[in-house]
């Protein structure tokens, strides 16, 4: 981020203002800041506006190309990690009508386990960024999952597997947006911290299921 913008305005004579705001990309750009021995200026918002990021900042070419950056980037990778694999999805059982659904299952339950084993060795290995997360705060989760199963259960229709599909999509579907987002542009912390709400919906889904087979 800092190297595209220093490129962008290498020949300002002005004085050049870089800034992250609201934590997205900060712990980068700190580091970044004292790789390369600059000190960075960081705004606080006390005038009551909707963004903590001051004029000074805001109109800067290195926020600029911060903030296009950002988004160019959340948007490429949701289009790889979930919009593409939907469309191969959907060609390969228009190709292969009948052998696509048994082998779709087989290709969820193998993910379905790696992504356990890895949310499990993720948090046993960074366990010391889970000193901030409260018995309170895993409630609090566990009481969004269900409240999401229930809205999925609600909303589902009369089919019973219909509504045990939109029930635990409701709950899950959202995590792995959230996974992007934090492996690209946080540290350890944050997406050690999604992983620990991927892991309570992990289990209150399961317990639903468990449910929902009775």
């Amino acid at each position: 981020m800092i190297n595209d913008a220093r490129q962008a305005v290498q020949d300002a004579s002005a004085e050049i203002t870089l800034g992250a705001d609201k934590g997205y990309d900060a712990q980068e750009f700190i580091e970044a800041c004292h790789e390369m021995k600059v000190t960075p200026h960081v705004a606080q918002n006390t005038s009551g506006r909707r963004s903590a990021v001051a004029d000074s900042i805001a109109t800067s070419v290195g926020y600029a190309i911060s903030q296009q950056k950002r988004i160019r980037t959340v948007v490429t990778d949701i289009a790889k990690t979930i919009l593409l694999p939907i469309l191969i999805g959907m060609g390969l059982r228009s190709i292969f009508p009948f052998s696509a659904e048994p082998a779709s299952n087989r290709v969820m339950t193998i993910a379905w386990i790696v992504l356990a084993v890895s949310a499990i060795l993720l948090l046993v290995v960074h366990r010391e960024h889970l000193v901030g997360l409260s018995w309170q705060g895993v409630l609090s989760l566990a009481a969004l999952m269900v409240v999401a199963l229930f809205v999925g259960q609600i909303l589902g229709g009369p089919n019973t597997n219909d509504r045990t599909a939109l029930a635990i999509t409701c709950a899950m579907r959202h995590v792995g947006v959230a996974l992007v987002v934090a492996a690209e542009f946080v540290g350890v912390r944050t997406l050690v911290l999604v992983m620990a709400y991927f892991v309570t919906a992990f289990i209150v889904s399961t317990i639903y299921l468990n449910w929902r087979r009775r």
